[in-house]
């Protein structure tokens, strides 16, 4: 698959673990993404840039925060070249974990992984699951706005949009989207940062 991609054209790749598909008993090859990015890096060098998955609340399968950290070391050791972080609401959660990241010798771009909020209760469900933390006060904000779907649009569009400009403002290289196939809550939010 990777040499149909290299065909192709394709330069960049992201190499996540994944969840296990449902009924699997085992991993498959790549129990971890480090194996994966090792597995690209040993059959195609550098023809493609690598993107790998961390996280600044740390993973929820990992047993503390030290432990997530040094899984992360690993798929950087095996030659990733930049990490999109889970998606989080805490800004400060990210400049942390970038700084953790750097004293361990992280030295690759790490680029915090924006959700805008379109739908706070399924959000509020993902998020358990995956272990993005929802600040409390955030929560409590979208409760005060009842059924109002334009005010929770607006003061959601707000939060992520000031989340956004604090991230580039703090040392951020970029910013990735996540958009869930919805084009118009990231416009939104594009629009208010100008």
């Amino acid at each position: 698959m990777l040499a149909q991609y290299r065909a192709q054209g394709c330069k960049r790749l992201v190499a996540l673990r994944g969840d296990m598909p449902s009924g699997m008993a085992r991993a498959g090859d790549f129990r971890y993404a480090s194996e994966l990015v090792a597995f690209i890096r040993a059959e195609h060098g550098a023809a493609f840039e690598v993107l790998v998955g961390c996280y600044p609340e740390t993973h929820p399968q990992a047993d503390h925060a030290a432990a997530d950290l040094a899984h992360f070391k690993l798929k950087v050791d095996a030659g990733a070249n930049a990490a999109i972080t889970q998606y989080f609401y805490n800004a400060d959660a990210y400049f942390h974990f970038v700084d953790d990241a750097r004293r361990l010798g992280i030295d690759i771009p790490i680029l915090p992984g924006i959700m805008p909020i379109v739908n706070f209760a399924q959000l509020r469900r993902f998020s358990e699951g995956c272990g993005a933390e929802i600040p409390r006060w955030v929560a409590k904000h979208m409760a005060s706005f009842g059924d109002d779907r334009d005010a929770i649009r607006e003061f959601a569009t707000d939060l992520v949009a000031g989340m956004c400009r604090r991230l580039l403002d703090g040392g951020a290289p970029a910013l990735h989207f996540y958009t869930l196939n919805l084009a118009r809550p990231t416009l939104a939010v594009l629009e208010r940062l100008g």
